[in-house]
């Protein structure tokens, strides 16, 4: 079993915690957001412990990889902030607007040992696949 921490849970943030859940590999155990209202009654449905710290939740001993659902702009300095923390990556698209970015990001996964991942929900809709 895989612990997960979700960082966003906008409408994608949710759908990336309930498929993780679904699909018993995962235990979803932390969330980032940016304000705890609106995801509280959400979280504790799933016994998830909330909180507004993405470094708090980098430092629970019981997570090992992270689910980043937040805009393109923040996956850089996140997923650095996560692999420097020894903790696996999943981004959802684009990981950034810079192939240098991407190289760099690669790079220090590869360094760290550390899987990084980039997500596509939505690869099965039909004008995707027609792309």
């Amino acid at each position: 079993m895989i612990n997960l921490a979700v960082v966003g849970l906008g409408k994608f943030g949710r759908r990336h915690v309930d498929t993780a859940i679904a699909s018993g590999r995962f235990r979803v155990v932390r969330a980032v957001v940016r304000t705890i209202g609106p995801a509280r009654e959400y979280a504790a449905a799933r016994d998830i412990r909330l909180s507004t710290d993405l470094a708090e939740a980098l430092e629970d001993p019981r997570v090992d990889a992270v689910s980043l659902v937040t805009p393109h702009r923040l996956h850089v300095p996140q997923v650095i902030q996560a692999a420097e923390a020894g903790k696996h990556v999943l981004a959802e698209k684009p990981l950034s607007v810079y192939l240098d970015e991407v190289d760099a990001l690669v790079a220090m996964a590869n360094e760290k040992k550390l899987k990084l991942r980039v997500g596509l929900m939505e690869r099965f809709r039909p004008m995707f696949l027609k792309i």
